[in-house]
């Protein structure tokens, strides 16, 4: 499969053991395995035209944008998601009149 040895995806799990008296367990991985085209939120928010990219951040993200914060301070380090609004107003990337 190309992840690793013993790594399948959910759709080629084996449904049967892999050899008589097999031992072996089944165990269901949590962590992010990428595949060849995909993306997390940061490569696909930074894919998407200003206009789409407006309709899927929220106001606040909308507004640190408009005044100049740089779209990767706004990204979660794990590339999952958007960083807190109290963490934006840390980071000095909107004011905190904003967060109400």
């Amino acid at each position: 499969m190309g992840l690793g040895r013993g790594v399948w995806t959910k759709d080629s799990v084996p449904r049967h053991k892999a050899h008589p008296h097999c031992m072996c367990l089944l165990i269901p991985r949590v962590t992010r395995i990428k595949h060849v085209g995909s993306q997390d939120y940061a490569e696909f928010v930074k894919g998407v035209t200003p206009e789409r990219r407006e309709q899927l951040l929220p106001k606040w993200a909308q507004a640190a944008l408009k005044k100049g914060a740089p779209l990767d301070q706004m990204i979660r380090a794990d590339g999952f998601g958007l960083i807190s609004k109290k963490d934006a107003v840390a980071l000095q990337l909107i004011d905190e009149s904003s967060l109400k």
